[in-house]
């Protein structure tokens, strides 16, 4: 880190930090941002350098794993708490975001098999699910063993503060639902229909698109191996007010839609559209 020392109130000066963070699907080989950096007093109000990024890490519990050796042999350490030591236990759930590694005096360089990593996993205490049925269904994609409420009616229930996980609701009708306060993580929308929805205060954050070009099958975890690429569609929706921040908007389609007061970057879309019709008139 060559700029290290431009960072001050540094917490210890020979320890640095490697932080993965992960975005969904998580599982084997997934992509991830590399950070590297240091940690700080916590108390510190030093500014932060130019072009360089706070990031602070959730106190969590976490799993520390020493590892002697090469960094090219770092991934047995990834093998041992994922492949291993994490389904040999039931009182923990991972914490699928992120996970960092540590470096201190005991580093010795990327290719010294004396060198000393630490990698610390963070873990979450698992709290007792409640179970709504005692049949069950084995996932075929992930193998996960899952309750089993296929072609049930559900009616009149509460989910309040609830923490819905792990759940298959393909071809599910959920009709006078309120979700007020709620908060969806990790889900995978494709095919689905909704209609006659209010979401004022509603936010959107980190949707994605598929990587694939066209729709084809990969055995993707949780999307009953079938990748969909087809074009997201709002028809018939009342969208005024709305906030799009740092979104991709790239090929986007926009048609027979009211205007009014809508803006990009401050300017008015009418004035755009009626500028665009002048130029075209010439």
């Amino acid at each position: 880190m060559p700029r290290i020392r431009e960072i001050a109130d540094i917490k210890q000066p020979f320890a640095t930090i490697g932080l993965y963070q992960y975005e969904p699907p998580f599982g084997p080989h997934q992509n991830f941002r590399y950070i590297a950096g240091v940690e700080i007093e916590s108390g510190s109000k030093a500014s932060l350098p130019e072009g360089m990024t706070e990031v602070s890490i959730p106190e969590d519990d976490y799993v520390v794993i020493t590892y002697r050796g090469k960094a090219s042999g770092l991934g047995q350490v990834w093998d041992y708490f994922h492949g291993y030591w994490f389904p040999q236990q039931t009182e923990y759930d991972a914490v699928d975001d992120f996970e960092f590694e540590r470096h201190d005096e005991r580093f010795l360089g990327t290719d010294n098999e004396h060198s000393v990593f630490e990698m610390h996993f963070p873990i979450r205490k698992r709290t007792v699910d409640r179970r709504l049925t005692d049949q069950i269904v084995v996932d075929e994609k992930g193998g996960y063993v899952l309750q089993d409420l296929r072609g049930e009616n559900i009616r009149m229930v509460s989910f309040q503060d609830a923490r819905l996980h792990g759940i298959d609701m393909r071809k599910s009708l959920l009709r006078h639902v309120n979700f007020v306060g709620a908060k969806w993580e990790h889900i995978y929308f494709s095919n689905v229909l909704i209609d006659e929805i209010q979401m004022g205060g509603t936010v959107f954050e980190h949707i994605r698109r598929p990587d694939a070009s066209e729709s084809q099958l990969n055995r993707e975890p949780g999307t009953d191996g079938w990748v969909n690429v087809e074009p997201v569609t709002f028809r018939n929706s009342d969208l005024s007010t709305a906030i799009f921040e740092n979104c991709d908007l790239n090929n986007v389609s926009i048609q027979n839609c009211r205007l009014d007061g809508m803006m990009i970057d401050g300017i008015p879309v009418t004035t755009l559209l009626e500028q665009y019709s002048k130029t075209n008139a010439k």
